[in-house]
């Protein structure tokens, strides 16, 4: 029988992985987005100029993006999870 997590949900997938990251130092953690919002803000209120759009990344995989994230945390904490095969 399969278990729930094993059919891996993104909801559970991403529990997973929040239980394996805690103690994590969020004050590390940049958010480049919020850094460019706050520019652009900037930039309107003074009247600067605004920078042209970067080109956009290539579209990511999330959900194999998630998967990975969680074995990774499994292994850097020696989970069971982090054993199980892909499939």
């Amino acid at each position: 029988m399969t278990s729930r997590l094993e059919r891996g949900t993104p909801k559970e997938l991403a529990e997973v992985l929040i239980r394996e990251l805690t103690g994590i130092d969020v004050g590390q953690v940049h958010d480049g987005y919020a850094h460019a919002v706050e520019l652009l803000v900037d930039a309107k209120i003074t009247g600067g100029e605004l920078a042209e759009p970067a080109e956009a990344a290539p579209a990511l995989d999330l959900m194999a993006a998630l998967e990975e994230s969680v074995r990774a945390a499994g292994r850097a904490h020696g989970s069971l999870l982090a054993r199980r095969p892909r499939p």
